[in-house]
């Protein structure tokens, strides 16, 4: 049993004296050490190299005048890949990029961006522009009428949302749907999907704990039972 774990079994005793004489009943988190999943930066690295690059002509819509498309930037060196995945320790923050590109025919109209977020959340808000009239709940981004000759980018800055062992690794998607609309006014409805994989690896330090009033019973390995109904769970 490392330190952190025998200083966490430590501060539960105490705790569990102070629930047994005051009768009371309290709930809390304690910190120990817990690694799953990915369990160093030379797996991580490897990981890396088997997401999908992204191709030159990967960001067509139904219409020759609008692209679109979503990715990571996977630096090496002096040069920057689009992937289409990206491996992050849990305490980091990978951006995730959101390209938009309206050419040289008409306008677009109608414009929405949905991410749809399995094990991640997305940290900083997205903020409104010429481009960007709304956004609802960081996953919805609603745009303003959008003119021909305009290059988007917005980069979406994501943290984890992992609740358990199996959300480490998600596949998630952004979806675009808008209306383009041609000068000679002919209309094309657009909708287009693109996955992309989010893999999290590192320490994860939260463990929740109940404790209740029925009696004081400390057993010999790393639990401590108060009774018969504290639990120790991690989150991942």
């Amino acid at each position: 049993m490392n330190i952190i774990s025998k200083t966490a079994i430590a501060i539960l005793k105490i705790f569990a004296i102070i629930v047994v004489i005051s009768g009371c009943v309290f709930t809390g988190r304690v910190i120990i050490e817990n690694k799953e999943h990915i369990k160093n930066n030379v797996s991580a690295n490897r990981l890396a190299l088997t997401y999908d690059e992204v191709g030159e002509d990967e960001n067509s819509t139904q219409s020759p005048y609008v692209k679109f498309d979503a990715y990571f930037l996977n630096s090496n060196g002096s040069s920057a890949k689009k992937v289409r995945g990206a491996v992050v320790e849990l305490n980091e923050r990978p951006e995730l990029q959101i390209e938009l590109n309206v050419l040289t025919n008409g306008r677009l109209e109608n414009g929405r961006i949905t991410i749809q977020n399995d094990n991640f959340t997305i940290v900083r808000d997205i903020a409104t522009d010429n481009e960007i009239k709304q956004v609802v709940s960081s996953r919805n981004i609603y745009l303003n009428t959008i003119q021909s000759g305009t290059y988007k980018t917005i980069p979406v800055l994501l943290g984890q949302d992992v609740e358990n062992k199996n959300e480490l690794s998600s596949s998630n998607s952004v979806t675009f749907t808008a209306i383009h609309i041609a000068e000679d006014g002919t209309k094309t409805p657009i909708e287009k999907t693109v996955e992309f994989q989010l893999d999290w690896y590192g320490v994860k330090n939260l463990v929740g704990f109940s404790l209740y009033k029925q009696g004081f019973i400390v057993n010999k390995t790393d639990q401590v039972n108060i009774g018969l109904n504290v639990t120790m769970h991690s989150r991942i």
